[in-house]
């Protein structure tokens, strides 16, 4: 097999690799939110079914609430920064941020 090493032909690939990257734009992130996935246990680690979890975007205030299904897990839609608080059927609540 032989290959064509021609100067013009490789200058010219050379000149059009650098241009398509000196004049691609930035890439950029694809996805700004995320989903926090979990489970809610209370403090003898026994999971706590029907637990309300919100979870607060630390930047805009906006707030989502949940319940966790009979095995204590949750599902919900999270921003970046966010706080996030779960509160056991007729117990207090235990704010935790990240």
């Amino acid at each position: 097999m032989r290959i064509n090493c021609d100067p013009k032909r490789i200058l010219h690939l050379v000149l059009t690799v650098g241009a398509a990257l000196l004049f691609s734009p930035p890439a950029q992130a694809q996805f700004e939110t995320a989903t926090v996935l979990g489970t809610v246990r209370d403090v003898n680690e026994a999971v706590a079914t029907g637990a309300t979890v919100t979870l607060t975007n630390v930047e805009t205030g906006s707030a989502a609430t949940t319940t966790t299904d009979d095995g204590g897990v949750t599902s919900i839609p999270a921003s970046a920064s966010a706080s996030i608080k779960s509160q056991p059927r007729g117990k207090a609540s235990a704010p935790r941020s990240s």
